[in-house]
This record gives structure tokens, sequence and C-alpha cells, in this order.
């Protein structure tokens, strides 16, 4: 009778001690420090000069890269037109020389800008890539802790130490869902890298061109003033 006793008070005070490991466990869980996402936008996240020092993968998660480097693409478009206008403006016969360079100078401004927004997003891409080997790795851990967490004798662990089915299904899609956003996140990380690349290539043929037409138009008015003085070049 004693023995059957100890044993019913032995197991009442098991499923206690695996009542408390389990809301332990989980308040522990719960009280964590949670790091909360860049909540900014990917064109305001990605110019911002500033992204490069404080890079997290975290901030990389569930973004869509693709409209914003789409975008990127058609502007470019636009300003190599808009450019191949300019430059026709500046033909000699709709100018004075003055204006001329005014108007290249303020042309070859813009381009520098525009080339710096491009540089400041490529090196912010530049910076992600950096943190790929250790994402993947973590990635990697997730996979492998998911694939624990799916045998059945973890599963029967869990269970023992007072686990619901739900607690153990939120473990697992917890895992499942960080590996595959994290590679998700360095695909497109990867992918608009490569387009970024080819604009910002592009965008600095430009300025060399608008750099070139402002000091060829410089040059002009330097040997004009000089013939006006009767002075060689």
């Amino acid at each position: 009778m004693r023995g059957a006793l100890a044993g019913i008070v032995t197991g009442a005070i098991a499923g206690i001690l695996e009542a408390q490991f389990r809301e332990q466990m989980l308040s522990s869980l719960e009280h964590l420090p949670q790091p909360v996402a860049d909540k900014r936008g990917v064109e305001q996240y990605l110019k911002d000069p500033n992204v490069k020092a404080a890079m997290r993968t975290l901030d990389l998660l569930d973004r869509d890269l693709a409209p914003f480097v789409y975008d990127l693409k058609q502007h470019n478009i636009v300003i190599r037109t808009h450019v191949s206008g300019e430059f026709m403006l500046l033909g000699p016969t709709t100018m004075g020389p003055e204006e001329r360079l005014a108007f290249s100078s303020g042309l070859v401004d813009e381009l520098v800008a525009y080339e710096t927004d491009l540089i400041t997003i490529q090196e912010n891409l530049d910076a992600a890539l950096a943190r790929e080997p250790k994402a993947l790795v973590a990635a990697k851990s997730a996979q492998e802790l998911f694939a624990l967490v799916d045998t059945r004798l973890v599963e029967e662990l869990l269970f023992r130490n007072g686990f619901a089915v739900e607690d153990i299904a939120g473990i697992r899609g917890s895992l499942q869902s960080f590996q595959s956003r994290v590679r998700s996140a360095f695909a497109q990380v990867r992918a608009a890298k490569a387009d970024i690349d080819a604009i910002v290539a592009d965008a600095g043929t430009t300025l060399f061109f608008a750099r070139r037409l402002y000091g060829d138009i410089l040059a002009e008015m330097v040997r004009a003033r000089m013939q006006e003085r009767f002075i060689e070049p």
C-alpha cells in the first residue's frame, strides 16, 4: 500500500515538475529580448549609407527586392534617354558658351548624385552578401534541429516534459520557416546585386561622357578667350 501511494505521489510530483518545466521554458522564450527588424521600405533602407555598418540578417528577411530593382532599371533607362536629349541641347548652335558650360556642369552634378545613390545601394548589398556565410550556417543548424525535433524520440521527450502537440508544431514551423526565409533572402540579394552592378557600370559610363562633354565645352571657351586676346593656345 505504501509503495503504491509512493508511486502515486511520485507520479504527481513528476507531473507537476514536467508542467513547471514546460511553463518555465516557454516563459523564458517569451521573455527573451526580441530584436525588431528594420521597418523601412526597401528603397529607404538600401539608400541609407549607415546601413552598411549596421547590417543584420534579420533586416533582410521577408523583403521583396525585385520590384525595387525593376524600378531602378526603368529609371536608369529614363536617365539615359534624358541625358541623350541634354547632349543634343548642348550643341554650339543652341546656347552660348557660358550657358552651355553651366548647363553641362549641372548635368554632371545630377549624374554624380545619381551614381552616389547607386553606389550606396551597391555597397549595402555587398554588406548583405558578406553576412551570407554565417546566415547559411544558422539556416543549416535550423534544418538539422528541425530534423532532430521531427524524430519520434525527441517528440516523446518533449511530450514527457509537458509540451503539447501545438507547442511542438510551433517549434517545427519556426525552424522550417527560418531556414527557408534565410535562403530566399540571400537568393534575392545575389540577384539584386548582379542587376545593381550592371546599372552602376552603365551610370558610370553616362557620367564619363557628361564629364568629357563638360571638359570639351570648357576647353572651347578657353581657346576662344585666348584667340580673342591674340594668344595662340
